[in-house]
């Protein structure tokens, strides 16, 4: 939720440095797993790639940060 609003639990960091839910999302997956040497086996989903999913009542792409976090 930081990442994508750019406030800390504490206050307002700078707008502009925050995440879209797309990019939040491509960070914790397909670029995680390129970081890690895995994109072959890891990072989307895809037959034959390892995954862990999650379920949420919004869409985390599309839904507001403060949504997200709640869902």
């Amino acid at each position: 939720q930081v990442l994508a609003t750019a406030r800390a639990p504490r206050g307002a960091a700078s707008a502009r440095h925050g995440l879209t839910g797309l990019m939040a999302l491509e960070g914790m997956t397909t670029h995680a797993a390129f970081a890690a040497g895995e994109e072959a086996v890891a990072g989307r989903i895809a037959p034959g790639f390892r995954a862990d999913l999650a379920a949420f009542a919004v869409d985390p792409v599309e839904a507001p940060a403060d949504e997200t976090a709640q869902a």
